[in-house]
């Protein structure tokens, strides 16, 4: 009866009927003997079950949306022996009881005894909590013994699912009652909706997030005439309905994007904001949303008092927190984008376990890589809850802004393409530029230079050069304008300096030579007089090239040359290395090929000495490019080849990307039309990724001259016009004449 037994835990009761006489007349007519008593007593079982009625689950007067992946997971769960005890975590109003009730619906037989919803909100204790269940069960209690074993003898022979709604209130004196009822009912199976987990060796915790999100490069409107609804995020899908449920003529926008991401996908806060659509459009309701957690007009009178609003869901959570855990969710709100338990201990002073306890009742989430991060929504509410306290905002903020201060400043000698530093700024980037604007708010002009150079390196590899520019020129005028009390001597000058180098940076890779040439001579005045020789070589570089771009090949060769002999009295490998490359490109600037490859050489080596593979990949680049200049193109390609290779091994995509580009070219060079084209596509994915708008430009408009080659004469035009907006856009001189 293997077969029979497993119809029936599938919720095939017909099935197993039918597959049980079958067995029984083979029994019969073949042996003379009737099935074992064990499969009797399984039919008679089955039988019992489908004669009694089924129980009730609560009527749902409005539609159930998405979730598909989740219902799926809780099925898989439960239909597993070891799994009798399954918990949906999750905080208030993210939809833990409609799942429940939605795999409940869509699982009628799983259970042979089927499946029962406890609701569990107003019930205080333990005793209540079975009187609860045997309310629910439709079993009548007698006065002895007391109603926990009475509900134990009731469930001990059942299959049965038990649904107990709203548990979190209950966990500290009732969680361990539901081991107890396990053990007395070895059949029983229960699903539990709680805030927090409930702590038990039994039981699996199944942590409920928000809805599916729209992509975040999904574009305007989402009327849904063009797009079908299995396509859509859930989220959205939620919206429309229920605004359609608030007034049928509702007509979605591209605000219902806008609105969905800011709640992360919260059911109970979209169901809210669309209920709005009555009386306020999409943009309303997202710019209130975005500084208000209450909602505008009243809800309807029918959704329970605990879900009237986000700010009471919260409150309600927020009660059950001891002083210091309310304390450490009020402060960790300081966070952008999430932050590490290291981070936590820092700034906040928030301890493993009081991280843990916030995790376990749902204010905070644990992501992979030992990061925490918290509900936008949260995070709202325990900003306003620091705003009432100033001061301790203040000392909070400023604690904030030290901290990834120190951590840029620790990674400064490192983040020239290392993969793990670039990795790990890149996880704290949005904090960092929380930090760096509190930083330059206030005139921390220490903190702005302990910052400056390893966020500059990180927006440059990526060719964030716009991005850089504005969180630069800001920190410029501030650090202009005021004099900060406290600041020690020299402080403002030196911060000064580095940020006026960066934005020099940035301006020459945007082509803008003489404005790189004002702001780097500025830094370099500045470092001087500061004594701060290496710091002044490194601006002499950067400006050296601005002045070469300019023409001026002769000054620029005297900073070459001025640089290098600073490099070379301070052992400083790699900058030495920078220098001779540049001395190198001035050389092919000026035509003198065989001086510039000899010195590209002598900076290969230089990279290779100080292990810096960033520096090697882009000394063989630079040979490749001499090599495709002098027509030695089969020499170029291993250059190019070479070059990618070691921008591969460092997980370097800007470099790489630069390789590829290059190597596009060489195969043009040759006539491989096709080749060029899948070089510079790979380019231009990088470059996506990367979101190194420039180099998309330079890709894409390459993309447009192999189109040209191969005869392709509208692809061509599309692709160099879609280049130039991109220059257009960026203001990229040098690139605006590369696309026209």
């Amino acid at each position: 009866m293997g077969i029979a037994d497993h119809q029936l835990h599938t919720g095939q009761r017909g099935e197993a009927l039918r597959q049980y006489n079958i067995c029984r007349r083979m029994l019969a007519d073949e042996f003379g003997v009737e099935p074992s008593g064990q499969t009797q007593a399984l039919y008679r079982r089955i039988r019992a079950a489908e004669a009694r009625p089924r129980f009730a689950l609560p009527a749902q007067l409005t539609s159930f949306v998405g979730r598909k992946r989740e219902l799926a997971e809780i099925s898989r769960l439960l239909a597993s022996p070891d799994c009798r005890l399954l918990t949906l975590v999750g905080w208030g109003g993210v939809g833990k009881t409609r799942l429940a009730l939605r795999y409940a619906e869509k699982n009628p037989d799983a259970f042979l005894d089927g499946t029962v919803f406890v609701p569990l909100v107003g019930v205080q204790d333990a005793n209540h909590l079975f009187l609860s269940i045997a309310q629910a069960l439709n079993f009548s209690l007698v006065a002895a013994p007391e109603p926990r074993l009475q509900v134990f003898e009731y469930l001990h022979a059942k299959e049965m699912l038990l649904i107990l709604d709203n548990f979190e209130h209950l966990i500290a004196e009732s969680a361990a009652a539901l081991t107890d009822l396990l053990a007395a009912a070895p059949h029983v199976k229960l699903l539990v909706t709680s805030r927090e987990r409930l702590n038990q060796r039994e039981e699996w915790v199944f942590r409920l997030e928000g809805l599916s999100l729209p992509n975040p490069s999904g574009g305007g409107s989402l009327s849904g005439e063009q797009q079908a609804a299995s396509n859509k995020a859930e989220s959205i899908l939620l919206f429309e309905q229920r605004a359609r449920q608030a007034d049928h003529r509702f007509v979605p926008d591209s605000h219902i994007r806008q609105i969905c991401t800011l709640l992360a996908g919260h059911p109970l806060g979209i169901e809210l904001s669309a209920a709005l659509t009555a009386y306020l459009s999409p943009r309303e309701i997202f710019e209130h949303i975005q500084t208000h957690l209450d909602m505008p007009v009243p809800p309807a009178q029918n959704i329970p008092a605990r879900h009237r609003s986000l700010r009471i869901v919260i409150e309600s959570s927020l009660d059950t927190l001891s002083e210091g855990e309310r304390a450490a969710f009020r402060d960790l709100t300081v966070f952008q984008g999430g932050f590490s338990l290291d981070a936590a201990r820092q700034v906040v002073g928030a301890t493993p376990q009081v991280l843990a306890a916030l995790t376990g009742k749902s204010l905070l989430r644990q992501t992979g890589n030992g990061r925490y991060e918290m509900h936008p929504v949260l995070q709202r509410y325990g900003l306003e809850m620091r705003v009432r306290a100033p001061q301790h905002n203040h000392r909070l903020r400023q604690a904030h802004s030290r901290y990834f201060a120190e951590f840029l400043f620790q990674r400064r000698r490192v983040s020239r393409g290392d993969v793990k530093t670039d990795n790990e700024i890149k996880r704290e980037l949005e904090n960092i530029r929380q930090a760096w604007r509190w930083a330059v708010e206030n005139v921390k002009a220490a903190l702005i230079s302990k910052a400056a150079d390893a966020l500059g390196m990180f927006y440059y590899l990526r060719g964030w050069y716009e991005a850089g520019e504005r969180d630069y020129q800001t920190a410029i005028e501030r650090l202009r304008q005021s004099t900060p009390q406290g600041a020690k001597t020299g402080e403002v000058e030196d911060a000064l300096a580095r940020v006026l180098g960066w934005q020099g940076e940035f301006a020459l890779n945007r082509g803008e030579y003489a404005a790189a040439q004002e702001l780097l001579e500025e830094s370099v005045a500045l470092f001087q007089a500061l004594g701060r020789p290496s710091e002044t070589a490194r601006q002499m570089l950067s400006l050296g090239m601005s002045v070469m771009h300019q023409g001026n090949l002769s000054l620029a060769k005297r900073y070459y040359r001025e640089s290098l002999r600073a490099f070379t009295v301070a052992e400083d490998l790699n900058g030495a290395a920078i220098c001779t490359e540049f001395i190198g490109t001035a050389a092919a600037i000026r035509g003198d090929y065989r001086q510039a490859r000899q010195r590209y050489q002598e900076s290969l080596q230089l990279y290779r000495r100080a292990k810096d593979v960033y520096g090697e990949a882009g000394g063989l680049y630079c040979l490749g490019d001499i090599a495709r200049i002098t027509g030695d193109y089969a020499q170029a390609q291993r250059r190019f080849t070479a070059s990618l290779e070691a921008y591969r091994s460092i997980n370097n995509q800007r470099g790489a990307a630069q390789a590829y580009n290059q190597l596009g070219n060489i195969a043009r060079l040759l006539h491989a039309y096709e080749q060029a084209a899948d070089y510079h596509r790979q380019s231009l994915w990088l470059r996506q990724e990367i979101g190194e708008q420039d180099g998309v430009a330079v890709s894409v408009t390459n993309l447009g001259v192999d189109a040209y080659y191969a005869g392709d004469y509208p692809r061509s035009r599309a692709h160099c016009a879609e280049g130039l907006a991109i220059f257009r856009e960026l203001k990229h001189q040098r690139g605006i004449v590369f696309a026209l």
